[in-house]
């Protein structure tokens, strides 16, 4: 991911340098350049119009190179155009998942199912029975799996791994339901180093919780947010959170992992 700036300093307009800087997110450290521009002598709204000008410039280079901006924020605003800047302007390139990313966390997934639970039908531990869902510029899509790009990713757009058909007999769904039961069970925590300790919050949780922690401490999902959570909107028919017996007890959810950008505040 690459991060360009370009700012206006606080000052008098007559002794400002425009400051433009590029930072590269390199899996090995971040990799930054910066570069000074003398405005001596210029008005103000001249100053305006290169701060512009740098950052299209940059935008345009960077779409070149089939590297297009994801979001944009102008004088610390979202939504706002580049062209009405007054200070600062910081757009965002690159917000590219790898595929391979997806396959890491299904197969966390599937081993955190097969730590904590007895393998009956063998329909939670499938992965057949689980499918991501893109969602791109608010609209469900299909998920771009060939070539070495990666997958785009908007500051609004995410992908969820959820279950299909993890059905028992009788045609309930219950994935939900049995990650409610694992969870508190003690069978899964997660350590966050190999050395330190378990803290409390990580203790006890689900196979869904565990997965999307594996998932986010992974330098494949730098840059990126995962994390678990539960959907009445989206809901599989007849999900249950909690199943007693040949009793279901709403509420009516289907738990999910959601991958999204990490944008920043908003």
């Amino acid at each position: 991911m690459t991060d360009y700036a370009v700012t206006i300093p606080d000052g008098p307009s007559a002794l400002l340098p425009v400051v433009a800087s590029k930072t590269i997110r390199a899996r090995d450290g971040n990799v930054g350049e910066k570069l000074k521009l003398d405005v001596t002598g210029w008005g103000i709204n001249q100053i305006r119009e290169l701060l512009v000008a740098i950052t299209g410039n940059e935008m345009q280079a960077q779409i070149n190179i089939q590297n297009p901006p994801a979001f944009a924020e102008v004088d610390g605003m979202r939504g706002r155009g580049i062209a009405n800047a007054q200070k600062k302007v910081t757009v965002s390139f690159g917000m590219r998942l790898k595929v391979q990313a997806l396959n890491e966390l299904k197969r966390a997934l599937m081993a955190a199912i097969g730590h904590s639970t007895r393998r009956d039908s063998g329909r939670l531990s499938n992965p057949a029975n689980w499918e991501f869902r893109y969602v791109r510029n608010g609209r469900a899509t299909a998920l771009p799996l060939s070539g070495a790009s990666g997958i785009p990713m908007g500051q609004n757009d995410f992908i969820t791994l959820m279950p299909k058909g993890v059905v028992n007999g009788e045609g309930t769904a219950y994935a939900t339901a049995v990650n409610k039961r694992v969870t508190g069970s003690g069978k899964l925590s997660f350590r966050r180093t190999a050395k330190g300790k378990v803290r409390k919050h990580d203790q006890g949780i689900g196979f869904l919780a565990l997965a999307a922690r594996a998932a986010g401490a992974s330098q494949l999902f730098s840059g990126f947010n995962v994390l678990s959570g539960f959907t009445e909107k989206y809901a599989l028919p007849g999900e249950v959170v909690n199943r007693r017996g040949p009793v279901s007890h709403g509420p009516f959810r289907t738990g999910y992992i959601k991958i999204s950008p990490k944008t920043g505040k908003r």
